[in-house]
């Protein structure tokens, strides 16, 4: 599952350019470099190489990079609402870089207030585009409404693991396409009933980690920002919190303290790039499954940006903005060792597929004990079908994200019930959705 752990690498936020704009870094002077302006949280390798390689091959354009947030010194919590505020209000008032980086901020009130471009009508004006070549699901489900105004570079999904043969020793079948978690809770309980020792459904499974993975792959349901609704005291969220509070009160779920982790039914597997998520694919007496859902209608699996861009409509040099997105679509930037998660372009990842099941043939890559290579293949398919049905954009307001955890909280400690955070968490979306 998603880690609440915000990850700071690679990603980039939205800027001022400069004192006076980006009107002002960008001017169209016949025979004049060009400078396009993207901010940045911190700028990583990636980012730093694509920016050269990009300046070698276009002498006439000037990437420029500003940074706008640092560790505190003695180390410390980064406080990202205050930074969405501020950079929001930079954008407001019109001072953005040509360039915005949107991991942190609110697309939807950006595309409501018109600051961002609809990529796809850059990509239909650029015969050398191929969108074709890049995952459509990723970019269809990065969509707001029929635009595309924020996208992603690379991606992370995810998926669940469950013991095989305790599974088939009590005669569950699982189709993945259809369970839900009162499936994943009654297989567990099947299972325990024929197995030798207990087993929890999962282990190390926190439990604000399981409300905010069920908050994320249902954003679009929860929150409607253009509406200006949301549904936070509705049945379907109280009875969520009900759900996975009482699977820990049942002993469905542990959050590891105390536990062998070997005792887990399931584990929820992160699947970050070819390199990282074949050799835990390759675990024998293992089955390999979508993750469950609430109704049981599967929509696709939930995914990760780990850097996603968008261009600023009041931009003076959008086109040559366009022309560096592109390029960190490139395959020569989407094969950068440097670059996290999966790459966008299909054809790269292929190709890195490809490589790491030979290194792991070649035993250039160790893996864990008891690893199964007869496995890889199989493995391998699965992969590219969950990275084909990626679906879900875990994307989402970061305010509205910490409004829900700080008063969940509270809830699974037994402080409040149900009903109290359920209310005080949609008045407080409420009121910020009506700002």
């Amino acid at each position: 599952m998603k880690r609440l752990v915000i990850i700071l690498l690679g990603t980039c936020l939205l800027l001022s350019a400069c004192a006076s704009g980006s009107s002002e870094s960008s001017k169209d002077v016949s025979g004049e470099k060009k400078t396009v302006t993207i901010s940045v949280t911190t700028k990583d390798r990636f980012l730093e190489t694509a920016a050269l390689k990009f300046e070698e091959t276009h002498p006439n354009i000037n990437i420029d990079f500003k940074e706008n947030l640092s560790l505190p010194s003695g180390g410390g919590v980064i406080d990202l609402n205050k930074y969405v505020q501020t950079v929001t209000t930079e954008a407001l008032a019109g001072n953005a870089s040509d360039i915005i980086a949107m991991g942190y901020l609110p697309v939807d009130k950006f595309v409501q207030k018109n600051m961002l471009v609809d990529l796809y009508g850059l990509m239909s004006k650029d015969s050398a585009f191929d969108k074709n070549q890049y995952y459509k699901n990723i970019m269809e489900a990065s969509q707001t409404g029929d635009g595309l105004y924020a996208m992603p570079v690379s991606f992370s999904t995810s998926a669940m693991q469950g013991k095989s043969d305790l599974l088939e020793k009590a005669n569950v079948s699982i189709n993945d396409t259809s369970w839900t978690w009162d499936d994943f809770k009654n297989f567990t309980l099947k299972v325990n009933e024929k197995a030798d020792s207990d087993y929890f459904g999962m282990i190390s499974a926190f439990p604000t980690q399981l409300l905010n993975d069920f908050f994320e792959e249902n954003y679009s349901e929860l929150v409607q920002p253009v509406e200006h609704k949301a549904k936070f005291d509705s049945k379907m969220f109280i009875d969520k919190m009900k759900q996975v509070k009482s699977m820990y009160d049942e002993g469905i779920l542990s959050n590891g303290e105390l536990a062998d982790l070997d005792k887990g039914l399931f584990t929820d597997l992160n699947l970050n790039s070819p390199k990282e998520s074949l050799p835990k694919l390759l675990k024998p007496n293992t089955q390999l499954l979508r993750k469950p859902t609430e109704s049981g209608t599967f929509r696709g699996g939930s995914f990760d940006s780990y850097s996603t861009f968008g261009i600023n409509s009041k931009s003076k040099v959008q086109q040559e903005a366009w022309e560096f997105m592109k390029f960190l679509l490139s395959e020569e930037m989407q094969s950068s060792p440097e670059m996290s998660g999966f790459p966008l372009n299909k054809a790269v990842t292929e190709k890195e597929l490809n490589t790491v099941k030979q290194q792991i043939q070649d035993g250039k890559i160790e893996l864990p004990d008891g690893s199964d290579e007869k496995l890889l293949d199989e493995r391998i398919n699965l992969l590219k079908r969950f990275l084909e049905e990626a679906g879900v954009n875990t994307a989402g307001d970061i305010k509205i994200k910490s409004f829900a955890m700080e008063e969940l909280r509270t809830y699974m400690s037994g402080q409040k019930s149900a009903e109290e955070v359920s209310k005080l968490i949609q008045n407080r979306v409420m009121t910020y959705l009506n700002e």
